[in-house]
C-alpha cells in the first residue's frame, strides 16, 4: 500500500499547545502551576520506564497508553527535553511496529479477519494521534509515514467496520446488548483522532452526523447505564468536541455539549461525601452512589468538568460542572494512576489545564437551586439532609424510564445506598471485572437490598428479571414534602416494581419516608397470586473490615463504622394480615470497590465484605406488609434513640432529647403511586 504524505501537513485534531498561556497562567494561578509540576511529575515517571506499562505492573499497556503517551507528549511540547523526546518517538514507534491483533487488544478480544476494533484499539489510536498533534517535529517524513500506514490499517478501518455495523442498528434496539452504549462515544472517539490525524477526509466528513447520534444515549436529565459509565462516555464525547471543534468541523457548537451536561445535577447528588479516606492508602476520594456496574470510589472525568466548564452557555450548568471538578480534584496526585480513563478513577490531563484559565467560576448545588430531594429519569431518588455539610445521604432504586441503552444495569430494583456520617452503610455490591464469576453475583438481586420470593409448592426462589430497558418501568410516587410530621420536613417517595419480578408477584411497592439526618422508614407492600414467601435482604458494608453488628434482637440490629451508628429495625411484619416475622438471617457477600479491567485486582471484593441480612415472612400468603426503620446518629447518641410500632399502624419515635414523635403512616400512605416516565 502506498501513502503519500504532506510535507508540512496542517494538524487539525487539538491545535498545538498554547504554551505561552499555559505559562502566563501558572505565574498568576497556584492551581495551574500545581497541575502543571503534576502532569511534569508524571511524565518523568513514564519516561524512565521501558514502555508504556512496566513488566511488574498490573495494568496492560493498552489500558494505560492513552494517558501515558499523552502525558509525555504534553511534557515535551511545554519543556523540550531529549529524555522524553526519546521515549516518546521510540514507543510511538514500537506500538505501530505491533501486529493488527495486538492493535485489537487483550487475549479475551476476538480477533476477526478482517480485524474488527474495540475499546483497546480507540484508546491505542488516541494515544497515538496525540504524539502526532503535540509533537510533530520528531518523526521523520519517514517514520511518519510509517506510523500513519500503522494507524489507517490496524486503528482506522478496524474502527470504520465497527462504526459501520453499529450504525445499521436501531438507535435502541429490542434485545440486550443490540443497541448503542458506551462503546460509541469511544470508537467514535478514537476514530476521529486518527481520522484527523492522517486526513482522511472520507471518515472526516462522516463525524459531525455520527456526533449527533450520541445525543440520542442521554436522558432528560441523567445517563442510563450507570454514573461511571457517564464519565467514560462523557470523557470521549467531550475529547470527541475538543477534535471537532479544532477541526473546524461543520455543526460544531457548544450545544453538543448540552445533552450530556443535563446529567451534571445526577452527577452532584451522586457525590455523597465530598471527602473520604478511601482504601487506596493517603489522600481523600470522593464517595460516590454506586448503582449498577459502578464504583464506590472515584470520581468525574476532570477533562470533561472544565471543558464544559468552559465551553457550556448557560452559566448554572458550567458553574457546577466546575463546582465538581472542585470537589473531585482537591488532590491532583491522588492514586491509583493506573486505572485512569478505563478504570474510571479519572486523573487530569494537558487537556484539563488547557481549560483552567477559561473556566466559569464554581457555583454550588445551592447556588444553582438543586432540591436536596431528587427523582432521576434513569430510576434513582437521592435524598440528602443539606448540600452545605452533608451527614446523610439515602439513594433509591425506584423504576426508571425509557432507557436508551440497558447495558451495566444490575437486578436492583427496590434496592438503596444509605450513608451517614462520612459512613456508608447499607451499599451496593459496585462494579468488577467482567471475567469474574463474581460480576454474575453482583448483579443479581439476591445482592442487592431488594426482595426475592420462595415458592413452597415448588421448592423454587424467584428473583428479579434483568431490564431491557425498552419500557418505562414501575408505578412511581415522586418526591413530595410533608409538613408538621416530624420538627421539620420530611419526604415521601416510592415505587411499585412488580413488573421487575412479573408473576406470580402483582404488587411490590416500597415507600419511603424520609426525616434526614436522623431517620428513614420503609413501608413494603407485597402481593402475590399464589402464597410465597418474601424474603427481604439488606447489604452492609464491610469492605474495610470495619463494620461493628450488635444484634439486640431476632428484628432488631445496631451498625458501627467509625464515629457513626446505625439502628435498624423491623418494626412490624404481616402476612395476609397475621403477624409473620422469622428471625433474621446472615450471610457474607462480596463487594467491590474501585473497577479494574483486570481479575485479582486490589479494587475486586473479597467475601464476606459484604454482610447481606434476610428477613423473611414466617409463613407464606399472598399479602404481606413489612415496616422496617432506620436510625442515623453518631455512636455517642444512638442509644438514646428508640422506635415502635403502634396498634394503629403509627410509628412512635423516642428522640435523645427525651421528646417524642408520633408519626402516622397511614396519612402518608394513603395515596395511590402513579405511573410516570413513558
Amino acid at each position: 500500500m502506498s501513502f503519500v504524505i504532506d510535507p508540512a501537513p496542517t494538524f487539525r485534531l487539538t491545535g498545538r499547545l498554547d504554551v505561552e498561556k499555559i505559562a502566563a497562567s501558572c505565574a498568576s494561578n497556584p492551581r495551574a502551576a500545581r497541575m502543571v509540576d503534576v502532569l511534569l511529575a508524571r511524565a518523568t515517571k513514564w519516561s524512565s520506564q521501558e514502555t508504556v506499562s512496566n513488566p511488574g505492573e498490573l495494568a496492560e499497556w493498552w489500558h494505560v497508553c492513552w494517558e501515558r503517551i499523552s502525558d509525555v507528549a504534553f511534557a515535551h511540547a511545554y519543556r523540550p527535553d531529549p529524555v522524553l523526546e526519546g521515549w516518546l518517538r521510540g514507543e510511538v514507534l514500537r506500538i505501530c511496529a505491533l501486529s493488527p491483533d495486538e492493535w485489537v487488544g487483550p487475549s479475551f478480544r476476538a480477533k476477526t479477519r478482517p480485524t474488527i476494533a474495540y475499546l483497546e484499539t480507540a484508546h491505542v489510536g488516541l494515544a497515538v494521534a496525540i504524539a502526532l498533534e503535540l509533537c510533530p517535529e520528531i518523526f521523520s517524513p519517514a517514520e511518519r509515514q510509517t506510523i500513519e500506514e500503522a494507524v489507517i490499517t490496524k486503528g482506522l478501518e478496524p474502527s470504520r467496520r465497527w462504526l459501520e455495523a453499529q450504525d445499521r442498528l436501531p438507535v435502541r434496539g429490542a434485545e440486550p446488548g443490540r443497541e448503542l452504549n458506551n462503546w460509541y462515544m469511544v470508537l467514535l472517539d478514537g476514530y476521529a483522532a486518527m481520522a484527523l490525524a492522517v486526513g482522511s477526509d472520507q471518515d472526516i466528513v462522516t463525524l459531525p452526523d455520527r456526533f449527533k447520534k450520541t445525543a440520542t444515549l442521554y436522558q432528560r436529565d441523567s445517563y442510563p447505564e450507570s454514573l461511571q459509565y457517564w464519565g467514560y462516555a462523557t470523557l470521549h464525547l467531550t475529547h470527541l468536541y475538543e477534535l471537532m471543534s479544532a477541526a473546524g468541523l461543520p455543526g460544531t457548537d457548544p450545544g453538543l455539549l448540552v445533552p450530556a451536561a443535563r446529567s451534571l445535577p445526577w452527577v452532584a447528588h451522586s457525590v455523597m461525601f465530598s471527602t473520604k479516606e478511601g482504601l487506596w492508602g493517603e489522600g481523600k476520594h470522593l464517595t460516590l452512589l454506586n448503582f449498577g456496574d459502578s464504583a464506590m470510589t472515584g470520581r468525574p472525568p476532570a477533562d470533561s468538568l472544565l471543558c464544559m466548564a468552559h465551553h457550556l452557555e448557560d452559566p448554572q450548568a458550567a458553574g457546577l460542572a466546575r463546582w465538581l471538578f472542585e470537589q473531585g480534584y482537591a488532590d491532583l496526585e491522588l492514586a491509583p494512576t493506573d486505572l485512569a480513563s478505563f478504570g474510571f478513577f479519572n486523573q487530569i490531563s494537558w487537556i484539563s489545564l488547557s481549560h483552567l484559565a477559561d473556566a466559569a467560576d464554581a457555583v454550588s448545588p445551592v447556588a444553582a437551586g438543586l432540591p436536596e430531594v431528587q427523582s432521576f429519569a434513569e430510576g434513582t431518588v437521592i435524598a440528602r439532609d443539606n448540600w452545605t455539610d452533608t451527614r446523610t445521604v439515602v439513594a433509591v432504586r425506584n423504576g426508571h424510564d425509557k432507557l436508551p441503552t440497558a447495558s451495566h444495569r444490575q437486578r436492583d430494583q427496590g434496592s438503596f445506598i444509605a450513608g451517614h456520617g462520612g459512613e456508608v452503610f447499607f451499599t451496593d455490591p459496585g462494579h468488577c471485572c467482567y471475567r469474574l464469576r463474581a460480576y454474575q453475583d453482583a448483579k443479581d438481586s439476591s445482592a442487592h437490598s431488594t426482595w426475592s420470593f420462595s415458592d413452597p409448592a415448588s421448592g423454587q426462589t424467584m428473583h428479579q428479571k434483568q431490564s431491557l430497558g425498552i419500557d418505562a418501568l414501575g408505578l412511581r410516587r415522586a418526591p413530595e414534602t410533608v409538613e408538621n410530621v416530624f420538627p421539620g420536613p420530611a419526604s415521601v417517595f416510592g415505587a411499585d416494581i412488580a413488573d421487575a419480578y412479573g408473576k406470580p408477584v402483582t404488587r411490590a411497592q416500597r415507600t419511603w419516608v424520609t426525616w434526614l439526618p436522623h431517620v428513614a422508614v420503609i413501608v413494603d407492600d407485597i402481593e402475590t397470586a399464589r402464597p410465597m414467601v418474601v424474603n427481604s435482604q439488606f447489604v452492609l458494608n464491610n469492605r474495610d473490615n470495619k463494620l461493628r453488628t450488635n444484634r439486640a434482637t431476632d428484628t432488631r440490629l445496631v451498625f458501627r463504622r467509625g464515629d457513626a451508628a446505625v439502628k435498624f429495625f423491623q418494626l412490624s411484619g404481616e402476612t395476609d394480615g397475621l403477624a409473620s416475622a422469622a428471625p433474621v438471617e446472615t450471610e457474607l457477600s462480596a463487594l467491590h470497590d474501585v473497577y479494574d479491567p483486570h481479575p485479582n485486582a486490589p479494587g475486586q471484593g473479597k467475601e464476606g465484605s459484604g454482610h447481606v441480612h434476610t428477613f423473611s415472612t414466617a409463613t407464606a400468603g399472598t399479602r404481606h406488609r413489612a415496616v422496617y426503620i432506620i436510625i442515623m446518629d453518631h455512636d455517642s447518641q444512638i442509644q438514646n434513640w428508640h422506635a415502635y410500632a403502634q396498634a394503629d399502624g403509627s410509628i412512635e419515635l423516642g428522640l435523645p432529647d427525651h421528646t417524642k414523635v408520633l408519626l402516622p403512616l397511614t396519612r402518608l400512605l394513603k395515596e395511590t403511586p402513579a405511573k410516570s416516565g413513558k
